[in-house]
């Protein structure tokens, strides 16, 4: 942290402030689409924004902005209101009360995102003192729907165009320039045999199962060594995002290979082993695809049986050169019956685009570190935009704990970000 600052204080109080309002989205109604908590949450900061001599508007409390300066150029910093839920009890402080204990600012929503989006008003705030005219507008704005379905982002594209150029302060620094491709895809497949009655588990095709269940037939309980008529197996994982498959234990897959094992012994075939196989990249060479970006992931996050069917749910995040018709083709040649449930198409910026280098110059003056682009699996509201990356407020891997229990961000953090967002704009204003 660097140098005092008239606003330091103004930015840790409504930092504070803003965390009470607890955002979490509920069923909505035609005045509060996304819940009155919400809501309230988008009043705040719009007012917040008004107050400091910003133009604002409320596109009827799906999505607002507020912005300053003239021309056509904008440049837009893209927030959200909204945060995940909390369970109370798993919390050592109050998750919306707004507490600081040891320079750490806690709260839900803390560091994701409604720290970042206080410390972006005041970069703005600081740049409408500093620049007598601003001849490019800044536009700051507050999704509401960000952790859920980004409904609010489709309100807000039928009535206004993307930004010029579009910063996202909902992650880590120095920059995130490239985001995997998002594909979700259903695939049936037939069961062929009786001895095998129900296979289900997962709840959320982007999470790692931690859960599975397989429901056999008694002509074989004695092979399981189960005494019921209709013996079961619960295989147990351990969850984690599906961007980073490796960092939990799928139950699914557990599930999958015990019934391989099951079908060697009783049929003599492979079918479930090549259906495994089929659809990890690793075992897959065909599916295997790499650039820059880093290399493809898989998950299989759900899985269900109706009737003779049994229907796999597979997150697959593809790196940036490659599009979701590449990918489908490769796993066509083992699955007839493939659905597509979702996608969200790569981004990537290049490291040469004229206001990344704006923000390469803020961050390297400032933290004097160097500035090395991250590629993720993940997904920030960059993808809503063109030409957008994310970019901080993280600087130490290791804080970075948005929808966790106790989230926190560390006032030094929330500072640094504030200063570097404010020489950001400057930097772009320049050019």
């Amino acid at each position: 942290m660097k140098d005092n600052d008239k606003y330091f204080k103004d930015i840790i109080i409504n930092t504070l402030e803003f965390i009470k309002i607890p955002s979490i989205e509920t069923l909505g109604n035609n005045q509060y689409p996304f819940g009155e908590g919400v809501a309230s949450a988008l009043k705040y900061v719009l007012e917040l924004c008004e107050r400091l001599g910003m133009r604002t508007k409320n596109i009827n409390n799906f999505i607002g902005y507020a912005e300053v300066g003239e021309g056509n150029e904008e440049i837009g910093i893209a927030c959200h209101v909204d945060v995940v839920y909390v369970d109370e009890s798993k919390w050592s402080v109050p998750p919306f009360q707004g507490v600081i204990v040891d320079d750490k600012i806690y709260g839900r929503g803390s560091l994701d995102d409604k720290g970042p989006t206080i410390a972006s008003i005041f970069a703005i705030k600081r740049i409408m003192d500093e620049f007598k005219t601003i001849k490019k507008r800044i536009r700051i704005i507050f999704s509401c729907d960000e952790e859920s379905g980004w409904e609010d982002i489709k309100v807000y594209k039928k009535y206004e165009k993307d930004p010029t150029f579009t910063i996202v302060p909902d992650a880590m620094f120095p920059v995130i320039n490239a985001e995997k491709g998002i594909l979700h895809l259903k695939i049936e497949v037939k069961n062929p045999y009786m001895w095998l009655k129900d296979i289900r588990g997962g709840e959320q095709i982007n999470v790692v199962p931690s859960s599975c269940k397989v429901t056999f037939s008694s002509d074989i309980k004695d092979l399981i060594n189960d005494e019921e008529d209709n013996p079961i197996r619960v295989f147990t994982g351990k969850s984690a995002h599906a961007s980073t498959p490796h960092e939990g234990e799928n139950a699914i897959l557990k599930a999958l290979n015990f019934v391989s094992e099951i079908e060697k012994l009783i049929e003599n075939k492979n079918i479930f082993s090549e259906i495994i196989s089929s659809l990890d990249p690793y075992k897959n060479k065909e599916l295997f695809l790499e650039d820059h970006s880093g290399c493809i992931t898989s998950n299989i996050g759900k899985i269900e049986t109706f009737g003779n069917t049994i229907a796999i749910f597979i997150d697959i995040r593809y790196p940036v050169s490659f599009t979701k018709e590449h990918v489908i083709e490769k796993i066509k040649r083992y699955f007839e019956d493939i659905y597509l449930i979702n996608h969200n198409s790569p981004l990537f910026v290049s490291t040469d685009n004229l206001y990344l280098k704006c923000l390469e110059k803020a961050f390297v003056s400032y933290t004097e570190k160097p500035f090395n682009p991250i590629s993720i699996g993940g997904g920030t509201l960059a993808r809503a935009f063109n030409n957008a990356v994310a970019f901080g407020p993280v600087l130490d891997p290791s804080e970075n704990v948005a929808h966790k229990d106790d989230e926190f961000i560390r006032v030094e953090t929330l500072i640094d970000a504030y200063n570097i967002y404010y020489l950001a704009l400057k930097n772009i204003l320049e050019i």
